[in-house]
């Protein structure tokens, strides 16, 4: 009767010891499993994590690129503000000049009413008023011209896509009367 115990306690032993080893092996394929799938998932959130640092990467040099347009879109709109103010301070020179040439044409009209034999000193009038006219006329356009050159000299060494912004705020600073 012992034996017969025996016998089947080595039994239940051996289907013990073998349930175990099939559990061991079903834990280790778990633990493979799983295992595989975090790699997977370590390895597509490593990948996330590269295309925004990459992302990030391009913002910051994009933004890098626009911080330094502006600053030398800020530093032409200082070099160009002397012109500005230049070709306003002319214009203004211009509008006075034209003023006392039509209170010179003015008198000149009145001296035409008086009879006097003046038409030799109406004459010389009526040249210093046309020679002044011509001169604040003349310095106006060469001034206006030279500003229109060193502009056109600028935006041929700027980048195409450049160039029509700058035309635009250069336009916008100096119009023609």
């Amino acid at each position: 009767m012992h034996q017969v115990e025996a016998n089947a306690l080595r039994e239940q032993l051996a289907e013990l010891e073998k349930s175990v080893e099939q559990e061991k092996a079903q834990n280790q394929e778990l633990q493979a499993v799983q295992e595989k799938a975090l790699r997977g998932e370590s390895e597509k959130h490593g990948q996330q994590l590269k295309e925004l640092r990459d992302k990030l990467e391009k913002t910051e040099q994009e933004l890098s690129g626009s911080r330094d347009k502006n600053k030398e879109l800020e530093q032409l709109a200082s070099e160009l503000q002397p012109y500005k103010e230049q070709g306003q301070s002319l214009t203004t020179e211009l509008a006075s000049s034209k003023q006392g040439a039509e209170q010179l044409r003015a008198d000149l009209a009145d001296l035409k009413l008086v009879p006097l034999n003046t038409s030799k000193e109406v004459e010389e009038l009526k040249a210093v008023v046309d020679d002044q006219l011509r001169d604040a006329l003349g310095g106006y356009q060469s001034l206006y011209r030279s500003d229109q050159q060193r502009r056109l000299i600028k935006l041929t060494d700027e980048e195409p896509e450049d160039q029509n912004a700058s035309v635009q705020s250069i336009t916008l600073l100096f119009r023609p009367p």
